[in-house]
């Protein structure tokens, strides 16, 4: 958000640097702008929010392609008014990994490496209402696993094994697993078709973690 209005990152070229830069214009499209009216978010002055609309695309072809079933959705995000409050991800939540260090130049060393920036899960699930799919919950992968038994998994694990180390290691996976510093903080969203909403599904019992 720039001067009030909304402004748009391209990809430009620059003779003078002689590399990739950031390029702010309107808007490609007119969707954007009505993404976040949809889900009554107010970006501030100087705000940035990575939109990805091919999500919403994703969501109705596999919709449409299900007679009955589940979709189960796993990411790092959020709902749309925790994802998009002002001040948690002033500058987007767009991250780059190259050779394990992180960084925030998506130009730099283009095609060497990933980049990943975080789910709008309303946005995934209003899509999915349209779409018929019924949103079944939204958890975390924490809670998710501890519903599932997973504490208990590694409980049975140490009376099985007189290996410590391979207990060690089977714990410290766990850990990673769980730690909301970690994955254990990725969302997990469960939409169905034509499945029964009663009683809730298993990884759903305990609250997001």
């Amino acid at each position: 958000i720039h001067g009030g209005q909304m402004e748009e990152a391209y990809v430009a070229w620059s003779d003078e640097t002689e590399a990739l830069i950031e390029a702010w214009a309107e808007p490609s499209t007119p969707t954007l702008s009505e993404y976040f009216a949809d889900e009554e978010i107010a970006l501030i002055e100087g705000q940035v929010a990575e939109v990805c609309l091919a999500a919403i695309g994703w969501v109705n072809a596999v919709a449409a392609r299900m007679a009955r079933g589940y979709v189960v959705t796993i990411d790092y995000g959020d709902e749309a008014c925790a994802h998009y409050r002002a001040g948690r991800f002033p500058e987007g939540s767009l991250m780059c990994y190259h050779r394990h260090t992180a960084n925030r130049e998506p130009l730099r060393t283009v095609g060497e490496q990933d980049m990943t920036a975080h789910v709008d899960f309303t946005a995934l699930e209003r899509a999915g209402t349209l779409a018929g799919l019924t949103t079944l919950g939204l958890t975390t992968q924490a809670a998710l696993l501890s519903s599932l038994g997973l504490g208990e998994m590694l409980y049975a694990a140490t009376q099985a094994t007189a290996d410590a180390f391979g207990y060690i290691n089977a714990r410290n996976a766990v850990i990673r697993l769980i730690e909301p510093r970690a994955m254990g903080r990725n969302r997990v969203l469960f939409q169905g078709k034509a499945v029964p909403t009663e009683p809730p599904l298993r990884g759903l019992l305990e609250p997001p973690i």
